[in-house]
């Protein structure tokens, strides 16, 4: 296998074409399934540089990837994540979307990602 280091590009627009590539190339397969998840995780790098900007782009690859793999257990992890990109920009409301989206995603089953964001959603409220 090889890889490709995305953050040492000089702009996100360079790894989202090599992700965008593979993913294009390749449908379907484990290496279109990591090229989203690491598509993922480079607008979610960048995403507090420019939030304004780049949040679209973080919720368009999160939404493809979901839409493409829709049983993958990283998108717990995901959802998780872009809660607190709204957490962070003070966005309270949309977090607490997303960390419903979380406990709603795990169903009746206790996890580590629907217990955080049971957690986080009673310290909102304090």
């Amino acid at each position: 296998k090889f890889s490709v280091e995305t953050a040492v590009l000089p702009n996100i627009d360079l790894g989202v074409a090599w992700y965008d590539r593979v993913i294009h190339e390749f449908p379907g397969t484990e290496a279109s399934d990591l090229a989203m998840q690491r598509k993922v995780f480079l607008w979610l790098g960048f995403v507090d540089a420019d939030y304004p900007r780049n949040l679209p782009g973080l919720l368009d690859a999160f939404a493809a990837y979901e839409a493409a793999f829709p049983r993958d257990e990283n998108l717990q992890a995901f959802r998780y994540q872009i809660s607190q990109v709204y957490w962070r920009h003070g966005d309270w409301l949309t977090t607490t979307t997303w960390l419903n989206k979380v406990i709603e995603a795990a169903g009746d089953k206790s996890t580590f990602y629907s217990d955080m964001a049971r957690a986080r959603l009673d310290n909102m409220h304090r």
